[in-house]
């Protein structure tokens, strides 16, 4: 059943922002109504099926209805994105710029265990060319 569910969103998905003009309000009643696991498999599908990253879908069909970048596709974006993925470019965030965010990065590296911190590891070096070590 969930698959099914997941199939139907993923079209329903391509529909809304299908053509001139996107169906904001239904792009958020699908999109919001997702758990994340629910999600990461509307995107899996949207991606198998399109040949497009749900991401970058949802920025180009976001941004002009929301003007611009804004927590909303903020949100989306993060709910979309696999955990190792998400985990890493959390790890970027915290640290880039004039400072360090401590809490930030102690919540990604005191929440996740071992099997986790590798897999976002592996993502932030496979995103960003480097390892965190050399990063840091």
């Amino acid at each position: 059943m969930l698959e099914f569910v997941a199939q139907r969103d993923a079209v329903m998905v391509h529909e809304a922002c299908e053509g001139w003009g996107t169906d904001e309000g239904k792009l958020i009643e699908i999109l919001t109504a997702q758990s994340k696991p629910q999600m990461r498999r509307v995107a899996q599908i949207y991606l198998e099926t399109h040949g497009k990253t749900l991401t970058s879908v949802l920025d180009g069909e976001l941004s002009g209805f929301f003007g611009g970048s804004t927590d909303f596709q903020y949100f989306m974006n993060c709910l979309c994105s696999d955990p190792a993925t998400l985990d890493a470019q959390f790890l970027v965030e915290s640290m880039k710029g004039g400072g360090t965010d401590e809490k930030l990065l102690s919540e990604i590296i005191c929440t996740r265990n071992n099997l986790e911190l590798a897999q976002a590891k592996a993502a932030f070096q496979r995103d960003n060319g480097k390892t965190v070590e050399q990063w840091v």
